[in-house]
């Protein structure tokens, strides 16, 4: 989803495993601000540098790595409860 490649993560569980986590991430991600998809679609789906997304947005360097940074804590949450809900 966005390009990111979390193939190394799935490549440790099985296909089934795989779907579930590939779904719940999409499923989190589609919970996000706009805002937030933009910074991770240009973060990791474009691979640009902290730098450049900050000059793709108008916004300064350290608010990128803040955004980064609670987009991460949400989406683990997430991701957790998503694959909570599946047991």
């Amino acid at each position: 989803y966005f390009g990111l490649n979390l193939d190394a993560v799935w490549a440790a569980r099985d296909a089934d495993s795989s779907s579930q986590l590939r779904d719940a991430l999409e499923r989190c991600i589609g919970k996000l601000s706009d805002k937030a998809k933009r910074i991770i679609r240009l973060r990791y789906g474009e691979g640009l540098n902290g730098e450049q997304v900050a000059a793709a947005m108008a916004i300064r360097v350290r608010s990128v790595y803040q955004a980064l940074s609670r987009i991460h804590v949400a989406l683990a949450d997430c991701i957790r409860q998503q694959m909570s809900v599946k047991d």
